[in-house]
């Protein structure tokens, strides 16, 4: 159960004391605009009174629509139609003057293609907030509604699309580093580095690339630039206590469901393997006998945590939740359980900044993550990194 989209604010939160750790270097990097980036978009719907409008171009049937952009804080009226010969337009009231003379006309024939989405992106300017102005690349896109007659226009759907990627190139120590950054929602940023991370980090949490911590924070649309902290890593000691890959485990210490104390700090020279999980979590469910198998195999050699979680006010499921000690007996899982609290509030979830489950993360003898993956198949994946780890072991 991905739970990315009602937990970002928390996370957000927890990521601004990571971007306000130690750093070497600061560096201030242009970004190139790519407006054929990753696809967002937003619903435009019918309005009951079309009166006010005008430069509407010649048709047989139109309908007016408005789309409310929050990055932008704008609401957008655009007009879509067909003309007698059978061609369609859309024209986006760019200047919010409610005239769609002055305004460029989307042109499109009628497609059996479920999505129609060829159309160009022009600029929406908008305040920032802070005096400064930027720009949402913004154009029509178009679905066909489930079960109707892909002839008729007042059948389609029409979205705004306001997809788009910034590009920023820097070089550290002779090495180029090509950094993507994504907006997510109307405030947040993603990033990846080189295409090389398993999942794009967000803007104020460090990425590791080889002995490199990088981290993105500060972004600037209106000056299209953003603010890039730069560490070089010389040990592990060096290392920041961050829950990504490369990075020292964030530490803690509690007591299991059976009152037995626990401490990460404690585990150290061993290898360690956290599940973070819930009894209302299906997939979580069915990864439980991945787990087991890791157990028995290398139980001896890893040890083994379960870190369950509740549903919070904000979450539920259509299923009946079984009790935590309930599955506990039925999987047989001998390992430590410990109870993390709720999906949002628990204090070792914030730590993790965990957003899906379930979530594992193996951490070396050094206290270093290793691996760290989402979903069923994320715990298979760390099980192979674990088979490879004492493969080599056994080898050497």
């Amino acid at each position: 159960m991905n739970i990315r989209f009602l937990t970002i604010i928390s996370l957000f939160a927890a990521q601004l004391a990571y971007a306000n750790g130690n750093k070497d270097s600061v560096i201030v990097a242009d970004m190139h605009l790519n407006t054929k980036g990753m696809q967002m978009r937003m619903p435009a719907y019918e309005v009951e009174k079309e009166d006010g409008y005008t430069g509407i171009p010649e048709n047989t049937a139109n309908k007016i629509m408005t789309c409310n952009l929050t990055k932008a804080r704008k609401e957008l009226s655009l007009v879509t139609g067909i003309q007698s010969n059978g061609r369609c337009f859309c024209v986006l009231d760019m200047n919010n003057n409610r005239d769609f003379s002055d305004d460029y006309c989307y042109r499109f024939r009628l497609s059996e293609d479920d999505t129609i989405d060829e159309f160009s992106k022009q600029p929406l300017v908008y305040d920032t907030g802070n005096g400064k102005k930027a720009a949402l690349w913004i154009a029509p896109l178009f679905e066909w509604k489930d079960g109707t007659e892909r002839e008729d226009i007042s059948n389609l759907q029409c979205w705004i699309n306001f997809g788009y990627t910034y590009e920023c190139d820097i070089n550290i120590g002779g090495k180029d580093y090509h950094i993507d950054i994504y907006p997510f929602g109307s405030k947040h940023y993603q990033y990846n580095i080189n295409k090389t991370l398993k999942e794009s980090k967000y803007v104020g949490t460090p990425a590791r690339i080889g002995n490199v911590c990088l981290n993105v924070t500060d972004i600037d649309e209106s000056q299209q630039a953003c603010t890039i902290n730069i560490r070089t890593i010389n040990g592990t000691e060096d290392l920041p206590t961050v829950p990504n890959e490369g990075f020292k485990a964030p530490v803690f210490e509690c007591k299991d469901i059976k009152g037995k104390p626990f401490s990460l700090e404690k585990e150290r020279g061993k290898y360690v393997l956290i599940d973070f999980w819930g009894t209302w979590c299906n997939p979580c469910i069915a990864a439980l006998p991945t787990l087991r198998e890791i157990y028995e195999k290398y139980g001896k050699k890893i040890k083994i945590v379960s870190i369950a979680t509740d549903l919070d006010s904000g979450h539920s499921v259509q299923h009946a939740i079984p009790t935590l000690k309930s599955v506990i007996k039925k999987h047989k899982m001998e390992w430590t359980n410990i109870h993390g609290g709720l999906t949002l509030e628990g204090p070792i979830i914030k730590k993790y900044m965990i957003e899906s489950y379930p979530t594992s993360v193996l951490i070396d003898p050094d206290g270093v993550i290793v691996s760290m993956d989402s979903g069923t198949q994320g715990l298979k994946d760390v099980e192979k990194v674990i088979e490879k780890i004492f493969e080599n072991d056994n080898n050497n």
